[in-house]
């Protein structure tokens, strides 16, 4: 696997929770291969296998490939208020599979 491959698989996607508003991030390489995940705030099962989901996985991986090697492999999580929340929730809620 080549350098770039590895920051890929490492590089971390801010998952949110529909329930309680909270975003855990995990990183690519670990979300391509699960199914779902347990929230770490209140416990509510997310299902990873959404559309949703595996486009951000598919837009992330793109936009590497297309820097190239980045200088970082990491990403910056900012904490959101409560309604930026509410906001995030709606956009990330697809249809129920």
């Amino acid at each position: 696997m080549s350098h770039l491959e590895d920051v890929i698989d490492d590089r971390l996607i801010g998952i949110l929770c529909t329930r309680c508003g909270g975003v855990s991030a995990r990183p690519i390489g670990w979300l391509s291969k699960s199914q779902e995940m347990r929230c770490p705030f209140c416990d509510a099962r997310i299902f990873l296998n959404t559309v949703a989901v595996r486009q951000q996985i598919r837009d992330t991986e793109r936009q590497l490939r297309e820097q190239g090697d980045p200088l970082s492999d990491t990403a910056t999580v900012r904490v959101i208020g409560q309604s930026e929340r509410r906001a995030e929730a709606s956009a990330f809620a697809g249809p129920a599979t």
